[in-house]
């Protein structure tokens, strides 16, 4: 049997004259690899852009919970819907074409809005859009606190912690004395300590002060509430003070000014803690306010424990 020629075989597979005909075409089998490789690449051409513009794909499709997303931030339908209520007092059933769309746009006005305020660091340069975010963050922060609800061993022992808060208004009337400056004689501490003995021994106090070269200092004068007393005698003073009885003695008690001071008690009644169930409601209140103190202080902790934070060393405190 006579072999084919090879002239006539390339002539066979040889492209038709056309479109074609200026490509000098492999005469071997480096012809059906070219085209395999050529048919691979349009085929994931071909899939990928399918992948990423045909409708109903991941990339274009909305999920049921946005009614829209723009530059992949999402617009909540619940949103969307509290807005319609809020605008047209109407829900969306009742909506109007009209209505659904002009909401819509105006979300979609505002996400771009706010996008470009983030692009331009409007939160840097604006007070009012700074003190707007510290709120926002300071209310979705209350969330935690709002949501937990304390149970009667909490705030009994909350109530205990602060027992100060809950007690009845304290009433104190005290002569708070020292040396006269031209108070001649014995030195301060032994005119106090003298004064002291006699008022113990009951003399009165008008005799005490002109006997012993001693006057008031001024600072207590006349009936106070407790905290006023302890604001006007300072720490030292007061807590000396709290403890009298009526008629009772205290010092000489050297005061934060540095002078020495005799404190007569002419009347002292002292503040009455209310029972827990007196208390409850104003317990649960501070209860609750402390607790979102914490939180606030919490999560400032952890946000300052992320940041890079220097500080100018002309300005250290």
């Amino acid at each position: 049997m006579n072999s084919p020629d090879p002239a006539a075989v390339a002539a066979r597979i040889a492209p038709a004259p056309g479109l074609f005909s200026g490509i000098s075409w492999p005469a071997d089998g480096r012809l059906s690899l070219v085209l395999l490789g050529l048919g691979a690449v349009l085929g994931l051409l071909a899939a990928g852009f399918s992948l990423f513009t045909a409708k109903g794909t991941a990339t274009r499709s909305v999920p049921a919970e946005y009614i829209a997303v723009v530059n992949q931030r999402p617009i909540y339908v619940s949103d969307y819907l509290d807005q319609l209520m809020t605008q047209f007092n109407v829900s969306i059933e009742n909506a109007s074409v009209e209505q659904r769309r002009t909401v819509l746009d105006e979300m979609i006005r505002e996400e771009l809005f706010v996008q470009r305020g983030l692009e331009l660091d409007e939160p840097s340069i604006d007070p009012d859009v700074r003190n707007a975010l510290v709120s926002a963050v300071q209310a979705q922060i209350a969330v935690d606190a709002t949501s937990q609800v304390p149970n009667d061993a909490e705030l009994t022992a909350f109530y205990r912690a602060h027992l100060e808060r809950y007690s009845s208004i304290g009433y104190m009337t005290v002569a708070d004395l020292i040396q006269r400056p031209d108070a001649g004689g014995p030195a301060a501490g032994e005119s106090l300590t003298n004064a002291a003995a006699a008022l113990h021994s009951a003399q009165p106090l008008a005799v005490v002060k002109t006997r012993f070269g001693l006057e008031e200092s001024g600072a207590a004068v006349g009936e106070q509430v407790y905290f006023a007393a302890k604001l006007h005698l300072g720490d030292r003073l007061f807590a000396a003070a709290a403890g009298l009885k009526s008629g009772e003695v205290a010092g000489p008690v050297k005061a934060e000014d540095g002078r020495l001071h005799l404190l007569y008690m002419v009347a002292n009644t002292p503040p009455q803690p209310r029972t827990f169930a007196l208390a409850r409601n104003e317990v649960y209140g501070d209860y609750r306010q402390d607790l979102l103190r914490r939180i606030r202080d919490r999560e400032f902790k952890y946000l300052e424990g992320r940041a890079d934070i220097r500080i100018n060393r002309a300005y250290q405190p």
